[in-house]
């Protein structure tokens, strides 16, 4: 915020694109389509970053059975249903669908809402930013506001929680870390390899402390 991190505000999960892609895969075999092969896993992340997307009312999506046509690298066509193509990116919102015991996007992002300060929590939910590939899904800000709107830690702030996806979020993490190494201050940054005693301030290199000292060096 303002330029700062906040450690106590930041929430993570084991759960990514890999294990929509993993999930798919198996959906994918269980209706008859094999894919399995390294190449053919390449054909898999195909059909979930053009075909898969995010439902808005899940449970009675699923009742309604549609089928897309998609074609593989070798001109065979499959009949893929809508089934597997909106189950994929549902364990983003409901891990346990996956088999994992692992918080869901949505709880995270209110788990660090509230985390923290409160005279900034209306400040934060009004600017939800999502930035990476998961999140490219089509309907994937929708979902998330109306699940962050459930919880019932940000009653207080539903008016205002507003969940967006800038442009050009395929590279945001190139063009944010463009823009911070073009800071004067970048330099003071960096982690040496040796430690400088004689330093004004003093540094302490990564091969005395460390893996350690990334910690320390972002929790300034």
């Amino acid at each position: 915020f303002d330029g700062y991190s906040m450690p106590y505000g930041i929430q993570r999960s084991d759960l990514a694109g890999r294990d929509v892609t993993d999930f798919l895969t198996r959906a994918l075999t269980q209706s008859g389509i094999w894919l399995s092969t390294s190449a053919e896993r390449m054909t898999v992340q195909k059909v979930k970053e053009t075909l898969c997307y995010v439902s808005l009312d899940y449970t009675n999506d699923l009742k309604t059975f549609e089928s897309t046509r998609f074609l593989l690298p070798d001109g065979t066509g499959v009949d893929i249903s809508s089934n597997e193509l909106i189950q994929s990116p549902e364990i983003l919102f409901a891990p346990i669908l996956a088999g994992k015991d692992l918080t869901a996007v949505q709880d995270l992002v209110g788990e660090a809402l509230l985390n923290s300060d409160r005279a900034l929590r209306r400040e934060l939910a009004a600017n939800v930013f999502c930035t990476g590939g998961s999140t490219l899904f089509p309907r994937f800000e929708e979902r998330l506001r109306s699940e962050l709107g459930t919880l019932p830690g940000l009653a207080d702030y539903e008016q205002v929680l507003r969940v967006t996806r800038p442009c050009g979020n395929v590279f945001a993490a190139w063009t944010g870390a463009s823009l911070l190494s073009s800071l004067p201050s970048f330099g003071q940054m960096c982690i040496q390899r040796e430690s400088d005693p004689y330093a004004n301030p003093a540094v302490v290199g990564y091969n005395e402390a460390g893996p350690k000292i990334v910690h320390c060096m972002c929790n300034q």
